[in-house]
C-alpha cells in the first residue's frame, strides 16, 4: 500500500509539474537552451523531474510502520543536502560541479 500511495504522490506531482511547465521554462529555464550536455529533449522542458521523485519518497515513508521508518527517515533526512543542490542547478542556479560533489559527501556521511 505504501509503494501505491508514493506512487500516486510521484506521478501526481509530476503531472503539476508538466501542466505548469510553462511557469518553470519561464522563470527557471535560463540557461538552458538545449545545448547543455545533460539535454536530452529537442524543446525545452521543466528540469525538476526529481521534485516528483523526492515527493514520492517522502510520502511512502510518511505512510511505513514506524518498525521501517526507523531505518529510512535517516535515509530521507540524508538525501535533503544532495536533493537542495540537484534542484539548485535544475531552477538555473549555479552550482558547481565541486559544491554538488561535496553534497554528496555530507549526505553520504
Amino acid at each position: 500500500m505504501e509503494f501505491l500511495f508514493a506512487g500516486l504522490v510521484s506521478a501526481f506531482v509530476a503531472c503539476v509539474i508538466f501542466a505548469t511547465k510553462y511557469y518553470h521554462l519561464t522563470y527557471t529555464a535560463s540557461g538552458h537552451s538545449g545545448a547543455a550536455r545533460q539535454a536530452a529533449h529537442r524543446t525545452p522542458m521543466p528540469r525538476i523531474g526529481g521534485v516528483s521523485i523526492f515527493s514520492g519518497f517522502i510520502a511512502g515513508t510518511a505512510m511505513l510502520p514506524s518498525d521501517v521508518a526507523a531505518y529510512t527517515v535517516p535515509l530521507l533526512l540524508s538525501c535533503i543536502a544532495l536533493f537542495v543542490g540537484g534542484l539548485g542547478e535544475d531552477i538555473g542556479r549555479d552550482v558547481s560541479p565541486k559544491t554538488r560533489l561535496i553534497l554528496s559527501f555530507i549526505s553520504a556521511l
